[in-house]
């Protein structure tokens, strides 16, 4: 078998005025390490250089839920109030991040059009991560949610054209995003690599082998033609 080289690194590029990249300072992290506290001081903006994130609340009764997912080029933490509504958690090996002082970005943005024009791109960027989570949680099966989710992974990738999946996120992560159980996460995505739909290379990478089949399944579920064949 001839060995498959999964991509590492998940470009989203955003091109920055020049005003506001003088700004930033770069900070490393390892995996697992918090970012931002649930609750703690908004002070810094952040931009993913390299790696990976994600941002989850913890419910009162000790539940965690993941709300979304920050890949390279991703700003985040630019349009929260001055807490931190999530926690925010690296959960790549290594992961560089960018940090921006808000009260600076923001004064600057009172006399640089452009700033004042990206940061509103930046929160209509939130909205469309919430809007695109929302309707994915409103899939009523587990098909239709793990298929969105690999289509959202897959789109505004840079030079994607041979359609690789790379998922630096656990199993755990995933169904907790998805509001599923990491059961049902794992064998949706057997089936999926079954159907020959998607092909898995390793528990963190793959690629789309039928990408208007899977387009399918994330908006109808399970087709008719195929529902006894996976009985």
């Amino acid at each position: 078998m001839t060995a498959v080289s999964c991509p590492t690194v998940i470009e989203r590029p955003r091109d920055l005025p020049t005003s506001m990249q003088q700004l930033a300072s770069r900070a490393q992290y390892r995996k697992g390490d918090t970012i931002y506290y649930q609750d703690g001081p908004a002070e810094y903006g952040y931009q993913i250089v390299t790696g990976a994130a994600r941002e989850c609340a913890l419910q009162p009764d000790g539940r965690r839920q993941v709300v979304g997912f920050l890949m390279p080029g991703d700003m985040f933490g630019f349009c929260t109030p001055q807490v931190h509504r999530f926690s925010g958690e690296t959960i790549a090996e290594t992961t560089t991040i960018a940090r921006y002082p808000r009260h600076r970005v923001e004064r600057l943005a009172e006399s640089d059009p452009e700033v004042a024009r990206h940061l509103l791109q930046l929160a209509n960027d939130a909205v469309e991560r919430l809007q695109n989570r929302m309707t994915v949680l409103t899939r009523p099966t587990a098909l239709e949610r793990v298929s969105s989710f690999i289509l959202y992974m897959t789109d505004g990738v840079a030079g994607n054209a041979n359609n690789s999946v790379v998922l630096p996120m656990s199993r755990y992560d995933i169904a907790d995003y998805l509001a599923l159980s990491v059961e049902t996460v794992s064998r949706t995505l057997t089936e999926l690599r079954q159907r020959r739909v998607v092909e898995l290379f390793s528990a963190r990478c793959g690629s789309i082998i039928d990408r208007a089949l899977l387009q399918r399944y994330s908006e109808n579920g399970e087709p008719r033609s195929h529902a006894s064949q996976w009985d």
